[in-house]
This record gives structure tokens, sequence and C-alpha cells, in this order.
């Protein structure tokens, strides 16, 4: 709150005492291998009794490992878990947690999920250095949730996947031209994005560089909806003074 934070640790029976000034303080309260929680009694705008308990939800757990077609291990692949959830009055699949990220066996472990149905969509990771045609796939092996397998969570339960092996696709080339303003000063940023419209596919965008006329290639794209875009500067919306394109394709 607005007069600072204050801190206590639960004793070996769980009871604990917080000093706060403010009468109606917001607490968060953690513990490993538990949900954090935000107990409504301590809510601004509610006055919270003087002795209560509070009951802790265990975390559920999503582990695995990610391998290419000639299985070896896929480094540095964002695992995100994804579940619908009421958004402006309609269902959307939303992002569950933080992503995950393949360490150099090409393991993850996605954690802090509650109980629940959950979606799995990762990107190539470095699988994309060697073999261009590595584009990110949806569990248990699509490029987009249509036909997706999901995965029922069970409050404390932890989901080992078998070992998933990423597939190569030949995909869409997509190729053009940046007309240029002429008289444009030396530009650092040559590069053009594709980034996929849906949100769940936030690790199955690629990029390239634009040749010395303005051309660009961009090989093996997966079917879907992208914004196509360019900024001469080096962030993303551009900046006063930026050049910057952007085109929507499918």
């Amino acid at each position: 709150n607005g007069t600072g934070r204050a801190f206590a640790v639960s004793d070996a029976a769980g009871h604990f005492r917080l000093l706060v000034a403010d009468p109606q303080p917001f607490v968060t309260v953690t513990h490993p291998g538990f949900l954090t929680i935000h107990p409504a009694w301590f809510h601004p705008g509610r006055t919270a009794p003087s002795n209560i308990r509070i009951e802790l939800t265990p975390e559920s757990l999503i582990t695995g490992k990610i391998e290419d077609e000639d299985g070896f291990p896929v480094e540095q692949s964002f695992v995100q878990a994804l579940r619908y959830q009421i958004v402006s009055g309609g269902m959307k699949i939303q992002p569950a947690a933080p992503p995950a990220q393949t360490n150099d066996l090409g393991e993850f472990r996605l954690a802090a999920l509650p109980a629940g149905r959950y979606y799995l969509c990762m990107s190539p990771g470095n699988a994309s250095n060697w073999d261009s045609r590595y584009t990110g796939e949806c569990y248990p092996g699509l490029t987009d949730l249509q036909g997706a397998k999901a995965l029922e969570l069970k409050a404390g339960q932890e989901v080992d996947l078998p070992v998933f092996r990423l597939n190569r696709r030949r995909g869409v080339t997509v190729s053009g031209r940046l007309a240029l303003p002429p008289g444009l000063p030396v530009i650092r940023m040559r590069i053009v994005s594709l980034q996929p419209s849906e949100p769940y596919r936030f690790g199955m965008g690629t990029s390239t560089t634009l040749q010395s006329d303005g051309s660009f290639t961009i090989p093996h794209v997966p079917p879907g909806n992208y914004s196509l875009r360019f900024s001469s500067g080096q962030s993303y919306p551009p900046e006063p003074g930026d050049f910057s394109a952007e085109e929507q394709i499918h």
C-alpha cells in the first residue's frame, strides 16, 4: 500500500502476525509449491477480522523435453501454457502463466498453474538456427490450436509429458520489396519481421534482413494471419522520427 511494505513469516503451526499501518491492507501469501494468493479479506475497502484461516492450494506442474526430428535437444524454446478465459464478455485463449524456457537438454518446467484445462504451444528455439523449417508448434504437433490436445490438471498434479519432437515444415514463402523514401539517411535497422496475429503463437514469428535493393524473402512460414512489419528504429511501436511500414497478410 502507500505506507510501505511489511513482511511476516509463519511459524511451525502456520501462525503469523503482521503489523501494518493501513487498516485495510492488500496482502499476498506465498509458500513454495503452492499458488500465490491474495486473500479476499485483505482487499482495500474491506475490514479484515483479526484472526482468520487462509487455505493454500498446491500448484500444478507440467514438465517435458523437446527434441528436433533427429533427436537432438532443442534449447531456448519458449513453452507457453494457455487456457480459455472470459475477456470482454467472450471466451479467448490466454496465457495462464509466464512461459518456461528449455535448457541445454531440451527440458522445461511450467509451474504455478492452478487446476484446469491447458494447451501448450512452443517456439522452435535454437532448432531454427540450423533449419528454418522448424517454426514452432502446439501440442501434440500442430501449427495452431484447432485439433490440439488439452491437458487436464488437478490441484497439485504434476504431468510429465513424453519427449516431444518438433517437425520440419516447408510452409509458405513470403517475399516482397520495401520502398524506402528517397534520400533516406543510412539506417541501422534493416529487419523485416513477420508476427502471428494469434497471441498463442507468440513464439512462432520470424524475421529476415532487407537486401540492398529493399527486397526480402521469408521461407517456411506456417499458414495463418500475420503482421508484416518494418521500423528503422530499434523499438516497436515506432518512435517519433522512425520510418515504419506494416501490412496485414494471410
